[in-house]
Parts: C-alpha cells; sequence; structure tokens
C-alpha cells in the first residue's frame, strides 16, 4: 500500500523532505548537547540513531567549544555553576545535583565527578549534566576519610577509559578506579618520589589528557606528574621564568599552561604551555599587555591605586582567559580576554566570591554515554 502524501488542501502537514546524511550529520553537529538530547533525538528513528552514535557523540565533543565549572561560594551546595560564552555574553547556568550536599566536583569531556558529603561521604558519582545519566563509584576506605582526600576525573590515552585519582590528604597515598569497570580501588606507589615531592602531592590536583599534574604553588620549583595509563609517577623542573611567585598554573583542557606576571604594574602577562611531560618541556605561546582603559573600562582608577589580576581559568578550548580585577583591596567585575584577538569583554556577576574557590574546572557540555562506557 502507498502512503498517502499530505497537501495544503485537505489541511495535513507534508512530509519532510529526504535529506543525504551528510548534510543531517553537519547540521546536527552544529547544535549543542542539550538541544540535541532534548529535542532533536525525538524528531525521527534516523536522528535519534545518528545522535546516540559514538562515532557522533566523539566529533561533537572534539568541535564543542569549552566553558568554566565552578562550585557556589556556598561551603556546602547541591549545584554549581557553569560560565559560558554565548551570542549576548558570558551568562550563568546553575546544574542542581540528584544529591544534598555535593563536595570536590571535577569535569572530563562532560562529566562530572563528585562527592555526596551528606549521604556518603565514601561514595563518588561521575554524572553527565547533560543527559542526567551518573554512576556511583566503588566506595572509599573509611579509616582515611576524617583527614579529607582530593580527587579528579581524566580520560585514559591508550584505552579511551575514564579513571577518578583519589588522593589522602595526610598520608598523600594515591588510589586510583576505572569507571564503569572497576570493582575496587587500586594504591600508586608514590615510593618512587623523593620526600619533597611526596609534599608537592599536597597542592590541587589539575588533571590533562591522561596525566594528572601537581606543583607547589608558593614555590614552583618542578611538577610531579602521574600517567594513569602506565600509573607511574614522574618529576620535571621548571624553566626559571616560571620559578616565580606570582605563577598561576591552569589547564586549557587540552594541555597545562602557566601563568607569570611580569614586574610592571601587574598588567604584563607570559603564557606558557607544557609541551612534553615525559621530557619536561615548555613553550612560550602568548605575551598579554592589558590595557586598562581599553580592557577594564569598567574600573575606575585613582591617583596611586594599583590593579592586579588573577587568571581564574580558560574558555572557548583556550581561546579566552577570564581573569579576576582588584582594584587596591576591592574586587571588581571579571574579564574574558581573547589571546588570539587582543580583545576583553567585561563579565557582570551577582557575586564574584566563589570564583576564589579552589574547585573550578574546564567544562563542556556533550553527550558522552555514561552507562555504555
Amino acid at each position: 500500500m502507498k502512503q498517502k502524501t499530505g497537501n495544503k488542501s485537505n489541511g495535513s502537514i507534508p512530509p519532510l523532505p529526504l535529506l543525504p546524511e551528510e548534510i543531517i550529520l553537519t547540521i546536527l553537529m552544529l547544535l549543542p548537547a542539550r538541544t540535541l538530547h532534548k529535542k532533536m533525538i525525538y524528531v525521527c528513528k534516523q536522528w535519534y540513531n545518528i545522535i546516540r552514535d559514538p562515532i557522533f557523540i566523539n566529533k561533537h565533543l572534539k568541535r564543542s567549544r569549552t566553558c568554566l565549572l565552578m562550585k557556589s561560594h556556598q561551603l556546602e551546595s547541591k549545584s554549581v555553576f557553569i560560565m559560558e560564552k554565548g551570542e549576548k555574553g558570558f551568562g550563568f547556568e546553575e546544574i542542581r545535583f540528584p544529591t544534598t550536599k555535593i563536595v570536590h566536583p571535577t569535569s572530563c569531556d562532560g562529566l562530572i565527578l563528585f562527592n555526596d558529603k551528606k549521604r556518603l561521604i565514601n561514595t563518588l558519582y561521575v554524572l553527565n549534566p547533560v543527559t542526567r545519566q551518573h554512576v556511583s563509584l566503588p566506595r572509599l576506605d573509611w579509616s582515611q576519610l576524617e583527614f579529607g582526600f582530593s580527587c579528579c576525573l581524566t580520560k585514559s590515552s591508550v584505552g579511551g577509559d575514564y579513571k577518578v585519582v583519589c588522593r589522602w590528604h595526610v598520608s598523600c597515598n594515591l588510589m586510583i578506579v576505572t569507571v564503569g569497570k572497576s570493582n575496587a580501588w587500586r594504591s600508586i606507589s608514590t615510593k618512587t618520589l623523593r620526600s619533597d615531592d611526596q609534599k608537592i602531592l599536597l597542592t590541587d590536583m589539575i588533571a590533562v589528557d591522561g596525566f594528572v599534574h601537581w606543583v607547589n604553588w608558593w614555590k614552583p620549583l618542578h611538577v610531579v606528574t602521574l600517567e594513569v595509563d602506565s600509573e607511574s609517577l614522574s618529576r620535571s623542573p621548571l624553566p626559571e621564568e616560571l620559578k616565580k611567585d606570582r605563577c598561576f598554573f591552569k589547564t586549557t583542557g587540552n594541555f597545562l599552561s602557566a601563568l607569570t606576571e611580569q614586574p610592571c604594574n601587574g598588567l604584563l602577562w607570559d603564557v606558557w604551555r607544557f609541551l612534553d611531560c615525559k621530557k619536561g618541556v615548555w613553550t612560550k605561546l602568548y605575551n598579554i599587555k592589558f590595557e586598562p582603559q581599553r580592557h577594564m573600562p569598567h574600573i575606575v582608577l585613582g591617583a596611586n591605586k594599583k590593579i592586579r589580576l588573577y587568571p581564574i581559568g580558560w574558555v572557548d578550548n583556550g581561546d579566552v582567559l577570564i581573569l579576576a580585577c582588584w582594584l587596591e583591596e576591592t574586587l571588581k567585575d571579571s574579564i574574558a580576554y581573547n589571546v588570539k584577538t587582543g580583545e576583553a569583554t567585561t563579565i557582570v556577576m551577582k557575586s564574584t566570591s566563589y570564583l576564589f574557590r579552589k574547585m573550578l574546572s574546564v567544562h563542556v557540555n556533550s553527550l558522552v554515554n555514561l552507562l555504555g562506557i
């Protein structure tokens, strides 16, 4: 039996035109992950299969623009904020978690790692806030929890598995688990490190591209790196240019960066990239010169008043640097500086205090299927 074709005379809706799959893929690739999951996936079976295809999900992830994941200024909260660049500037989106009080949120490929302090502090979860899929990890050792711990989420560069690295605050012991595959945590030996290197493990964990880095930020001399695939630790010295008090280490999402302030009223900065983790090779990417009247018009300078800038994080795939502006002891609105064009925009926020919490992470909205790991 032939399918009846609708026409305008009887008021029925005409059928959708048949498009080549290449054109459909191009169109869907341009849409945000949230739009694909909430709307486009229900258009037809063909679109459903395309959007659920792991190959499409991976390609869409690679072309998506990164944003910044920030913990609320409240010490304990059940939500985080995503700061993302839109058509009308930067906006904030609140993501509420299916828990009561969260701590330690970090992100990788659109997946957020967190633990619920109210329910079971020794249980960690991984959540995709777009699809709302979440899985729990094996429970941690209760005997170590009273001293506190930190954790991060990263992706294996070999097998593509997602791995969680946990560090105890007192003993500096490291544990690792593979999301969705391991039933127990494995210990990572730190015996290869010297005693002063082990103390560096107490600093913030910076996860990027299958590696976890630690840097002694108050006196940076070298970087301690964990390669998650081999579960081996290494130590590499920093260049003399990075051994400064005003040196900030941030991930762009693709690599570890170092931002150093030059002694010129805090308005000259250098941006470096950690090029080779195994050889300890760094390369300078950009020289930034901030001009108050051009880049920070919202700040009214007075006599003998000094501007201090503090890098917060990278967005837009490492093209835009977010910085907090201080005028003497007063916190002003932040700025978003494009390192490629030299243009800057002001970010107006109701409260900027939560920007200075250490729980910041580069994030990207994605369709990564947690249940298919």
